[in-house]
């Protein structure tokens, strides 16, 4: 089961970070993801949960496509 992903990218006190949410307009939920890894560590568990929520996920400063400093 494959999600939708609506990608951008944030400001957060000087340094980008790279943000994607999917699901429905309801309750957000934030996955963050562990250290050494990325957002998309959450890619098996988003589409169940984007049934009923707003799944909101983000590199961490230093990871991923986000900046590290």
């Amino acid at each position: 089961m494959a999600v939708r992903w609506n990608k951008q990218t944030i400001d957060a006190g000087g340094v980008r970070l790279a943000v994607r949410q999917a699901g429905a307009r309801g309750t957000p939920v934030v996955l963050v993801h562990g250290l050494g890894t990325i957002q998309r560590s959450w890619d098996r568990l988003a589409p169940l949960l984007a049934r009923d929520l707003r799944v909101v996920s983000y590199d961490q400063r230093g990871h991923g496509a986000s900046q590290a400093a």
